[in-house]
């Protein structure tokens, strides 16, 4: 199953590439700081125990990116970054784990206006490295919003938000008697800012 979903991701990135060889395409690079934490969802749970939210870390995020433009506004994205992200389990935060990912975002940006665009899109993410999370759980599938602005022709900076729907951490539940109670899991949230740049556009600029 692993190596069907790590074909279907590499041939995934190859359809993109090749169905926008003819329109007008912009590669470069981006990085920036982001802000991680995982949400906990409770399932078929009698008692009154509540799992808290893990606390949120700072991490880093880096990789290239491809735009192609559909019409006068809209243009499809397509980053490739490695992330490195996680969450606190206590108060003190020195209880954190921390998780290294490589995602695949690909994006549809619409711009209202010249120089501002909004980014709609899906998230998927392969684990590369953690230290304490289930070996099952490699694959992070997810949505994001996000807006950019240009400052420059060649230079723009963006926020966005990652919405994961995986289960990253899952476990049972018990009562006070130490029997099963229902089921939990946590789930990547992922606020990031990003500075990115334009090393080429295709076909040359004019």
């Amino acid at each position: 199953m692993k190596s069907i979903k790590i074909s279907l991701l590499m041939g995934f990135i190859l359809f993109y590439f090749v169905g926008n060889i003819k329109a007008q395409t912009k590669v470069g690079l981006l990085a920036g700081p982001s802000m991680s934490y995982q949400a906990v969802l409770e399932k078929n749970s009698t008692s009154n125990k509540n799992i808290e939210n893990a606390a949120p870390i700072v991490g880093f995020h880096i990789g290239g990116f491809m735009t192609s433009n559909i019409s006068e506004k809209i243009e499809s994205e397509l980053v490739i970054k490695f992330s490195q992200q996680g969450a606190a389990f206590d108060k003190s935060l020195t209880k954190s784990q921390i998780y290294r990912y490589i995602y695949a975002p690909l994006s549809i940006n619409y711009y209202p206006v010249k120089k501002w665009s909004i980014n709609v899109g899906t998230d998927l993410g392969f684990l590369i490295h953690t230290k304490r999370a289930p070996k099952d759980n490699i694959f992070d599938l997810g949505l994001h919003a996000g807006t950019s602005f240009n400052i420059i022709d060649d230079l723009s900076i963006g926020v966005r938000y990652m919405h994961g729907f995986s289960k990253v951490i899952e476990g049972t539940l018990t009562d006070e008697n130490g029997a099963p109670d229902g089921e939990f899991s946590f789930r990547n949230r992922l606020f990031e800012l990003s500075l990115k740049y334009t090393l080429h556009t295709f076909p040359d600029k004019k």
